[in-house]
């Protein structure tokens, strides 16, 4: 993982000892938009990280979310006695798709458990495991606690692991009909039952949440432990309702349906699709756009610098002769702009020659009138 490191930290570990602790203010206002008492209550709480990191042996970091919304920055940690940090990562800026679960527990207020991230400790891309818990103050998320572990060989191998679940037809008949089409659908499905717990998930789903660091598999567990999108947003009572969310996580694109029916009890069905191929097609083609208006509008307005150019030039000449051969490339420097015109129009694949034409002939007509005593007529048919 590749790192942003503000501010001049030396590049030893701060055992047994808060890191940096003076730098929490300067790194919270240049980074984040948390006011004095925000910044006052995460200044207290980094204090209490140091007992914290020596009960459980375990490198514990507060990070606070940026300005942007998109990422986090690291504001004070502490150590433990065999920390797996060689380097302080004080002022680090980290994103979601380095450490997914900081920013969803930002996000929802809820605590995430047992992830995989990629972090910075003895080198870049070191395999850990965090448990991540909100830091709440007047309503709001302003921080997460971040306490992290060496991801073991057991972890790896829970993690690469799908183990098939025989679904449990004789509790959830309705699980008979929805197995096999679920397997057969590119897209994660997950149904819960009427306690929001998982009955079923797809090899898709699991394949999802695996990329997005969990661990354990979810099947068997509390679904708010786990969503991308945070709580459920259908529910008892708006039978046969959905909701639909999309959103961004650990650099993919994601739409997620929720879907809530009635047979004999409640059930849940979590369908999410990876639409990230989509979306940066969708982003190539807006860019794409741009790049081609903007250059519609230099090539006119390059053209109408040259016509004017000539124009003066033109006025200043004293023979007619020149002055004509002036006013003929003007002519073709219009008729040029004209069908430029035209043509770059944006959806345009058919073009009306009569408009065209009509185009020409006027920019023609105003030229030569203003340049002679002729008063030309033209008429297209």
């Amino acid at each position: 993982m590749k790192m942003t490191i503000e501010g001049n930290f030396l590049k030893e570990k701060r055992d047994k000892h808060i890191a940096f602790c003076e730098d929490i203010d300067s790194i919270c206002r240049k980074h984040t938009i948390l006011d004095e008492s925000d910044i006052a209550f995460i200044h207290k709480t980094a204090e209490a990280l140091v007992h914290t990191a020596r009960k459980l042996g375990r490198d514990c970091f507060i990070n606070c979310v940026r300005a942007s919304g998109n990422d986090t920055v690291t504001v004070a940690g502490a150590y433990a006695p065999n920390s797996l940090y060689n380097y302080t990562t004080i002022g680090a800026i980290i994103s979601d798709d380095d450490e997914p679960a900081v920013l969803r527990t930002f996000r929802y207020g809820l605590v995430s458990r047992d992830t995989h991230a990629m972090s910075y400790t003895t080198t870049e891309g070191n395999n850990i495991i965090q448990d991540c818990y909100p830091i709440k103050r007047n309503g709001k998320v302003i921080g997460v606690i971040v306490i992290e572990r060496d991801m073991t060989k057991e972890d790896l191998e829970t993690w690469k692991k799908v183990v098939y679940h025989e679904p449990d037809i004789s509790s959830y008949p309705v699980l008979d009909n929805l197995v096999k089409l679920a397997e057969c659908v590119n897209d994660g499905i997950i149904i819960l039952n009427q306690n929001k717990s998982v009955i079923f998930r797809n090899d898709r789903a699991q394949k999802i949440y695996q990329g997005y660091g969990y661990i354990q598999d979810i099947y068997d567990k509390d679904y708010d432990d786990f969503s991308f999108h945070g709580p459920i947003h259908v529910g008892p009572g708006i039978e046969n309702s959905e909701n639909h969310t999309e959103l961004r996580c650990a650099g993919n694109h994601f739409e997620i349906g929720e879907y809530c029916y009635f047979d004999r009890e409640y059930y849940y069905v979590i369908v999410i699709k990876d639409v990230t191929q989509e979306k940066e097609k969708e982003e190539n083609l807006i860019h794409k756009s741009v790049v081609v208006r903007e250059t519609h509008h230099r090539v006119k307005n390059n053209l109408q610098t040259v016509y004017n150019l000539l124009d003066m030039q033109r006025r200043r000449l004293p023979e007619e002769r020149m002055k004509l051969a002036l006013s003929e490339a003007m002519n073709r420097i219009a008729s040029i702009a004209s069908a430029y015109e035209l043509l770059s129009q944006e959806g345009a694949e058919i073009i009306n020659i009569l408009d065209l034409l009509k185009k020409i002939t006027a920019d023609f007509k105003r030229l030569v009138n203003s340049s002679s005593d002729i008063e030309l007529h033209i008429e297209v048919k």
